[in-house]
């Protein structure tokens, strides 16, 4: 929006051959006239403006009447005024001559210019082309008095000044115009692509059931038709539909089949505005809103596992503690000791698969670890062993050298129960021998008198 007009300039003049003295001025402040302008008839003219100071008026005409040229005069009272650096002055003495005076202080742009009879000067301005302007039309109207030509030089000033504003006022809304042009256009195109990108179809159908738009997923329900673009041709059923809503209200919520496909969709009708002929048509794809069911009763399950390992520790802990207090006892034989720590060991081991139940409730991130393949499953195949009966058949592990693995470690010791259990099943009289093979290969080999067995590291 354009600044509001806030420029002073005057101009001080006379005709001797009229003997006529005078002054000009236009400014945003009131009242302007009772401060500016000060002339005497045969005597001089002078302006006084910027942070004016009202004693250079009578002072300056004073010193014109004792006989002071305009220059002298003006010089007179800047010298003895303080405050000059922001003060703005014009004088025009008895004989035409004239003098300016601008101080260092004065608000941009700010000066002046002076000739035969007559002194122009102004402050906040554009630019020096203001008082350039004042100058030139008071010397371009010679042959009219001399009130006409220092009005003229204003009026002709303030037409110009009020058609620059008026100018640049247009060009700042135009340009404004064209930054809301824009915006609105980077939103439609933004709107656009977020309807086109929607998993939900959108039609828009106008009030002769023709389709305006469809967005891909739209299209992808509806099918390839020649006559797409007609909603009676490309999906009769949704056509009639639409009428029935239109006419009556309520919509039928029954799902319905559409395209080659015959995917099966739920939709739904909106008016585009209150009492438009034009309908936005939803198309919901049921298996969506299924994936979207099973998502949920997923997530739901997830929190019942959670809740239901948080039970199950909260056992497990009963379990150790009570352990570890039978361990305390003086009257436990060397069998009951070691029934206690078989006990306590498998209470960590069950604990520790809870854990990991617990991170994949809460869809904790799987950190990635770096292991000794070879020392896990030695570790895993003591534990294991604490739990074997010896009728059930032996357990060993084959291996020297270290076989280094990054992954995450919370899985591998329910693969490895696993692989173990489907071993001791095989129907055997004298037991299942297990030989795991731990080996720097794509996978690790577990091989029993019964089958072969793979495990995948």
């Amino acid at each position: 929006m354009a600044s509001p007009v806030v420029a002073t300039y005057s101009i001080a003049a006379c005709d001797l051959d009229a003997g006529q003295w005078g002054v000009a001025t236009q400014s945003k402040f009131l009242a302007v006239g009772s401060v500016v302008p000060w002339a005497e008839p045969q005597i001089g003219a002078v302006a006084t403006q910027a942070y004016a100071n009202p004693r250079y008026g009578p002072d300056g005409l004073a010193l014109l009447r004792s006989g002071s040229t305009a220059e002298e005069a003006v010089a007179s009272l800047t010298t003895a005024d303080e405050g000059r650096d922001q003060r703005q002055l014009g004088i025009v003495d008895a004989v035409g001559g004239s003098a300016t005076f601008t101080g260092s202080e004065c608000y941009d742009w700010a000066g002046g210019l002076n000739g035969p009879c007559y002194a122009a000067q102004g402050n906040i301005l554009v630019g020096a082309e203001t008082v350039q302007a004042l100058a030139s039309t008071f010397e371009a109207t010679t042959a009219r008095p001399l009130a006409e030509r220092v009005m003229f030089a204003v009026s002709y000033l303030a037409i110009a000044m009020l058609t620059y504003l008026l100018g640049r006022q247009m060009r700042e809304s135009q340009a404004l115009a064209e930054r809301r042009s824009a915006e609105i256009a980077d939103l439609a195109e933004v709107n656009e692509l977020i309807i086109r990108r929607m998993r939900t179809g959108v039609l828009l159908v106008d009030g002769e059931g023709r389709i305006r738009l469809a967005n891909e997923a739209a299209q992808s329900l509806l099918g390839e038709h020649d006559d797409a673009r007609n909603l009676a041709l490309a999906a009769p059923e949704l056509a009639r539909r639409m009428r029935a809503w239109l006419a009556d209200g309520p919509a039928n919520d029954a799902p319905l089949r559409l395209g080659a496909e015959a995917s099966e969709v739920l939709p739904r009708f909106v008016r585009l505005r209150p009492q438009s002929e034009n309908v936005l048509v939803f198309l919901d794809d049921t298996a969506l809103v299924s994936r979207r069911a099973e998502s949920m009763t997923l997530a739901t399950l997830g929190r019942f596992s959670a809740s239901l390992a948080h039970e199950i520790r909260n056992t497990l802990a009963a379990i150790s503690y009570a352990t570890q207090l039978l361990e305390e006892s003086t009257e436990m034989s060397e069998g009951d000791r070691r029934l206690l720590q078989i006990i306590h060991q498998q209470c960590l081991r069950t604990n520790g698969i809870v854990e990991s139940l617990l991170g994949i409730a809460r869809r904790e991130r799987a950190s990635v670890e770096h292991m000794d393949l070879l020392a896990f499953v030695r570790r895993f195949v003591e534990d294991y062993r604490q739990v074997l009966q010896p009728e059930a058949g032996t357990l060993q592990v084959a291996g020297s050298a270290p076989v280094p693995l990054s992954g995450a470690e919370w899985g591998l010791p329910a693969a490895l129960s696993t692989t173990f259990s489907d071993a001791g099943r095989e129907p055997t009289t004298e037991g299942v021998k297990v030989t795991l093979t731990v080996h720097d290969a794509p996978a690790a080999s577990v091989a029993g008198e019964s089958g072969q067995f793979v495990v995948v590291a």
